[in-house]
């Protein structure tokens, strides 16, 4: 995937005529396959307004497919809406290490990391919960309410990138000494 970051500075007369530019842009442009998600934004910059576009997509093919060239700070097709010059454009692929070189690409896996993320309470539920103990029981076993216990399942859910306890158990569960077939 390629982050793309673009500032476009613009008179503040003329910054909701830019910003409806480059949304109208990125919108035509999501009937594309190659953008995944893309969002436009406005931030006063002194005596100017920075117009922030951010997009996200597929592949580098993708993006330079949809937008053209990157001429004198802008792609084709943002000097085609009529976009000014950005003052920053910022490209970056947003990948766990594949093609980084042995030296700076992650010795710890993508799981690895984010498990790292749990705290010892956290832990402690998440095990709990992936042997076969309701919330309900959870909770009364760490002192919690079932409120907080809910909370910090949704928070332990964010850390692992995951949806649903399942996938959790997946990910988490044989670190935590628990095998979730067998619940």
């Amino acid at each position: 995937m390629i982050l793309r970051v673009a500032h476009f500075r613009t008179p503040p007369d003329a910054a909701a005529a830019c910003a409806s530019k480059a949304q109208s842009l990125f919108n035509h442009i999501r009937r594309t396959d190659g953008l995944a998600w893309s969002a436009v934004g406005r931030q006063p910059d002194g005596d100017a307004v920075l117009i922030i576009a951010v997009s996200l997509w597929r592949d580098r093919a993708s993006l330079d497919h949809a937008l053209g060239a990157e001429v004198g700070g802008r792609s084709e097709a943002e000097a085609g809406a009529g976009l000014p010059a950005a003052t920053l454009l910022e490209l970056a692929d947003v990948v766990d290490g594949v093609g980084l070189p042995p030296g700076l690409a992650p010795v710890e896996s993508l799981a690895g990391r984010r498990r790292r993320g749990l705290l010892p309470q956290d832990r402690e539920l998440l095990r709990l919960l992936c042997s076969g103990t309701t919330l309900a029981e959870a909770a009364g076993h760490l002192g919690v309410s079932v409120g907080t216990a809910k909370n910090r399942r949704h928070e332990i859910y964010e850390k692992l990138g995951v949806h649903d306890l399942n996938a959790a158990c997946v990910i988490a569960g044989p670190e935590l000494g628990v095998d979730r077939a067998a619940s």
